[in-house]
């Protein structure tokens, strides 16, 4: 174990469990400060709604027919189940439902902590989940009704399962990634892929253990499956029909896959753990290394989720459940590699790592973009929309048809999304009435907006990275 070297001695079990319980206290009164504020993009737009209708028609439940498909999008619904449970026992108020979130994001820092130091021990453990807590995109998504927190919250116990081979624990974690959200499927076939080649190395191909072993790692598919069965009989379709269109089979793949792996292993201050990962993974399978298989396993499982990624429609958020092995198979090879250096540089070399790691993580926590969900700009967003609403809520037309898109016609339409002050507006949607005034998003104050086809006339702008504007067509017929 690395705890018997020099650079380790004198690791105290009690010092770093006490150092990891201030990282998430202060992680949390952190997170607490913005906890009222209200829904924005896919939270507002899908899963919040969805998981209210969820609660408001009495259908808190797993099975498709649980909530219709404009809200599910086909996915399986431990998540939006998990919230609408929530909003039903604690409330529906933005700080309600933020709660959970936060209460997610806690128990995943605790249970990545927990694996971590089983595998590489407590230095190790320690240092991975104070770097993972300043990462932007899991201290923004820690905040925010999205199903990626949880799904990383069981994707860690499952991928440390497959490293044990405790196959139990691996079936019934990778079950509830599974049906947290499709992403996972790449997991059971990196399970099954460990179990050949340790078969293949033990020289017990077909032994009753590993055929076990197989049917404990296919348990999250043949759950998923049944809920696909369940889902095409239910909605007449195993897979969202719109998600389908999304599938990526072209040229771009390539340019996307360099976009893809680029976000995963050098943005948002994750360059020198992404550097560190790679260059251990090279060494520890040129020379024999105790912890070799752990660090494929880990790498595997990141080119897996970068591949699959690739495939779809690709949202940077998409690869959170990735980053917790980044960090992790970084810390690692960087403290691997240091043990290489004289001792007097090993401490030095260390601080250094972890120095500039966090620095510019907290650089890359509000970079002024829309970066959807990925950092904390967000919250400006949210400000320009509660802005837009308040000033649409003095006007003395509130009370006709407004035409909104998505995702701030949910704004105008439910008070319990946090943006309303005196009762939801009369709203058009995707042109479903003739409505002379619309509140729109749109992203680039150079393009035009299209908006029915009619002409309109802008009446006020605010700019905050999106332009969103208020918009009247002079001809009320």
């Amino acid at each position: 174990m690395l705890e018997q070297h020099s650079f380790f001695r004198n690791s105290s079990y009690k010092i770093f469990t006490l150092l990891f319980a201030i990282v998430v206290v202060v992680f949390t009164i952190l997170k607490i400060q913005t906890i009222a504020t209200p829904y924005f993009w896919d939270e507002l737009g899908v899963y919040v709604p969805g998981a209210l209708k969820m609660m408001d028609n009495g259908t808190i439940g797993l099975l498709p027919s649980s909530l219709e498909p404009l809200y599910s999008r086909g996915h399986p619904l431990l998540f939006v189940f998990s919230q609408a449970s929530w909003f039903h026992l604690v409330g529906d108020t933005p700080a309600a439902g933020h709660s959970f979130s936060i209460m997610l994001a806690v128990a995943t820092l605790i249970v990545f902590y927990y694996c971590a130091r089983d595998l590489f021990g407590n230095k190790i453990a320690f240092v991975s989940s104070a770097l993972l807590a300043v990462q932007p995109m899991f201290f923004a998504m820690a905040g925010v009704i999205l199903p990626e927190m949880m799904l990383t919250l069981f994707t860690i116990p499952a991928i440390w399962a497959i490293v044990k081979n405790r196959w139990v624990i691996f079936a019934i974690t990778g079950s509830l990634a599974m049906m947290t959200k499709e992403s996972a499927i790449i997991i059971p076939p990196l399970a099954m892929l460990v179990i050949f080649v340790d078969s293949l190395l033990e020289k017990r191909v077909f032994s009753l253990r590993n055929i076990s072993r197989y049917i404990l790692a296919a348990v999250p598919f043949m759950i998923y499956g049944l809920f696909l069965i369940i889902q095409k009989k239910q909605n007449g379709w195993y897979f969202f029909p719109e998600h389908m269109g999304y599938l990526r089979l072209d040229a771009s793949l390539i340019e996307q896959l360099w976009i893809i792996a680029r976000d995963t292993l050098l943005e948002q201050g994750r360059t020198l753990p992404g550097i560190f990962i790679i260059a251990v993974g090279v060494i520890v399978n040129l020379r024999r290394n105790a912890f070799r298989r752990t660090i494929n396993i880990f790498i595997l499982f990141v080119l897996a989720c970068i591949a699959f990624a690739d495939l779809n429609f690709y949202l940077s958020r998409y690869m959170l459940y990735a980053l917790p092995f980044v960090v992790l198979g970084g810390v690692y090879g960087a403290q691997f590699l240091f043990l290489k250096m004289q001792t007097k540089w090993q401490t030095t070399a260390l601080g250094t790592f972890i120095a500039v790691t966090a620095i510019t993580s907290f650089l890359s926590m509000d970079t002024g973009k829309f970066e959807d969900t990925a950092d904390m700009s967000y919250l400006h967003l949210v400000q320009t929309k509660q802005e837009a609403i308040s000033w649409l809520e003095q006007q003395p037309w509130k009370d006709s048809v407004i035409e909104a898109n998505f995702p701030i016609f949910q704004a105008l339409s439910d008070m319990r999304n946090g943006y309303l002050s005196v009762k939801p507006f009369s709203i058009s949607v995707n042109y479903e009435k003739r409505a002379p005034y619309g509140l729109w998003f749109h992203f680039k104050e150079d393009e035009n907006i299209v908006w029915d086809g009619r002409p309109y006339t802008i009446i006020k702008r605010w700019k905050c990275l999106m332009l969103l504007s208020v918009q009247l067509n002079p001809d009320h017929t």
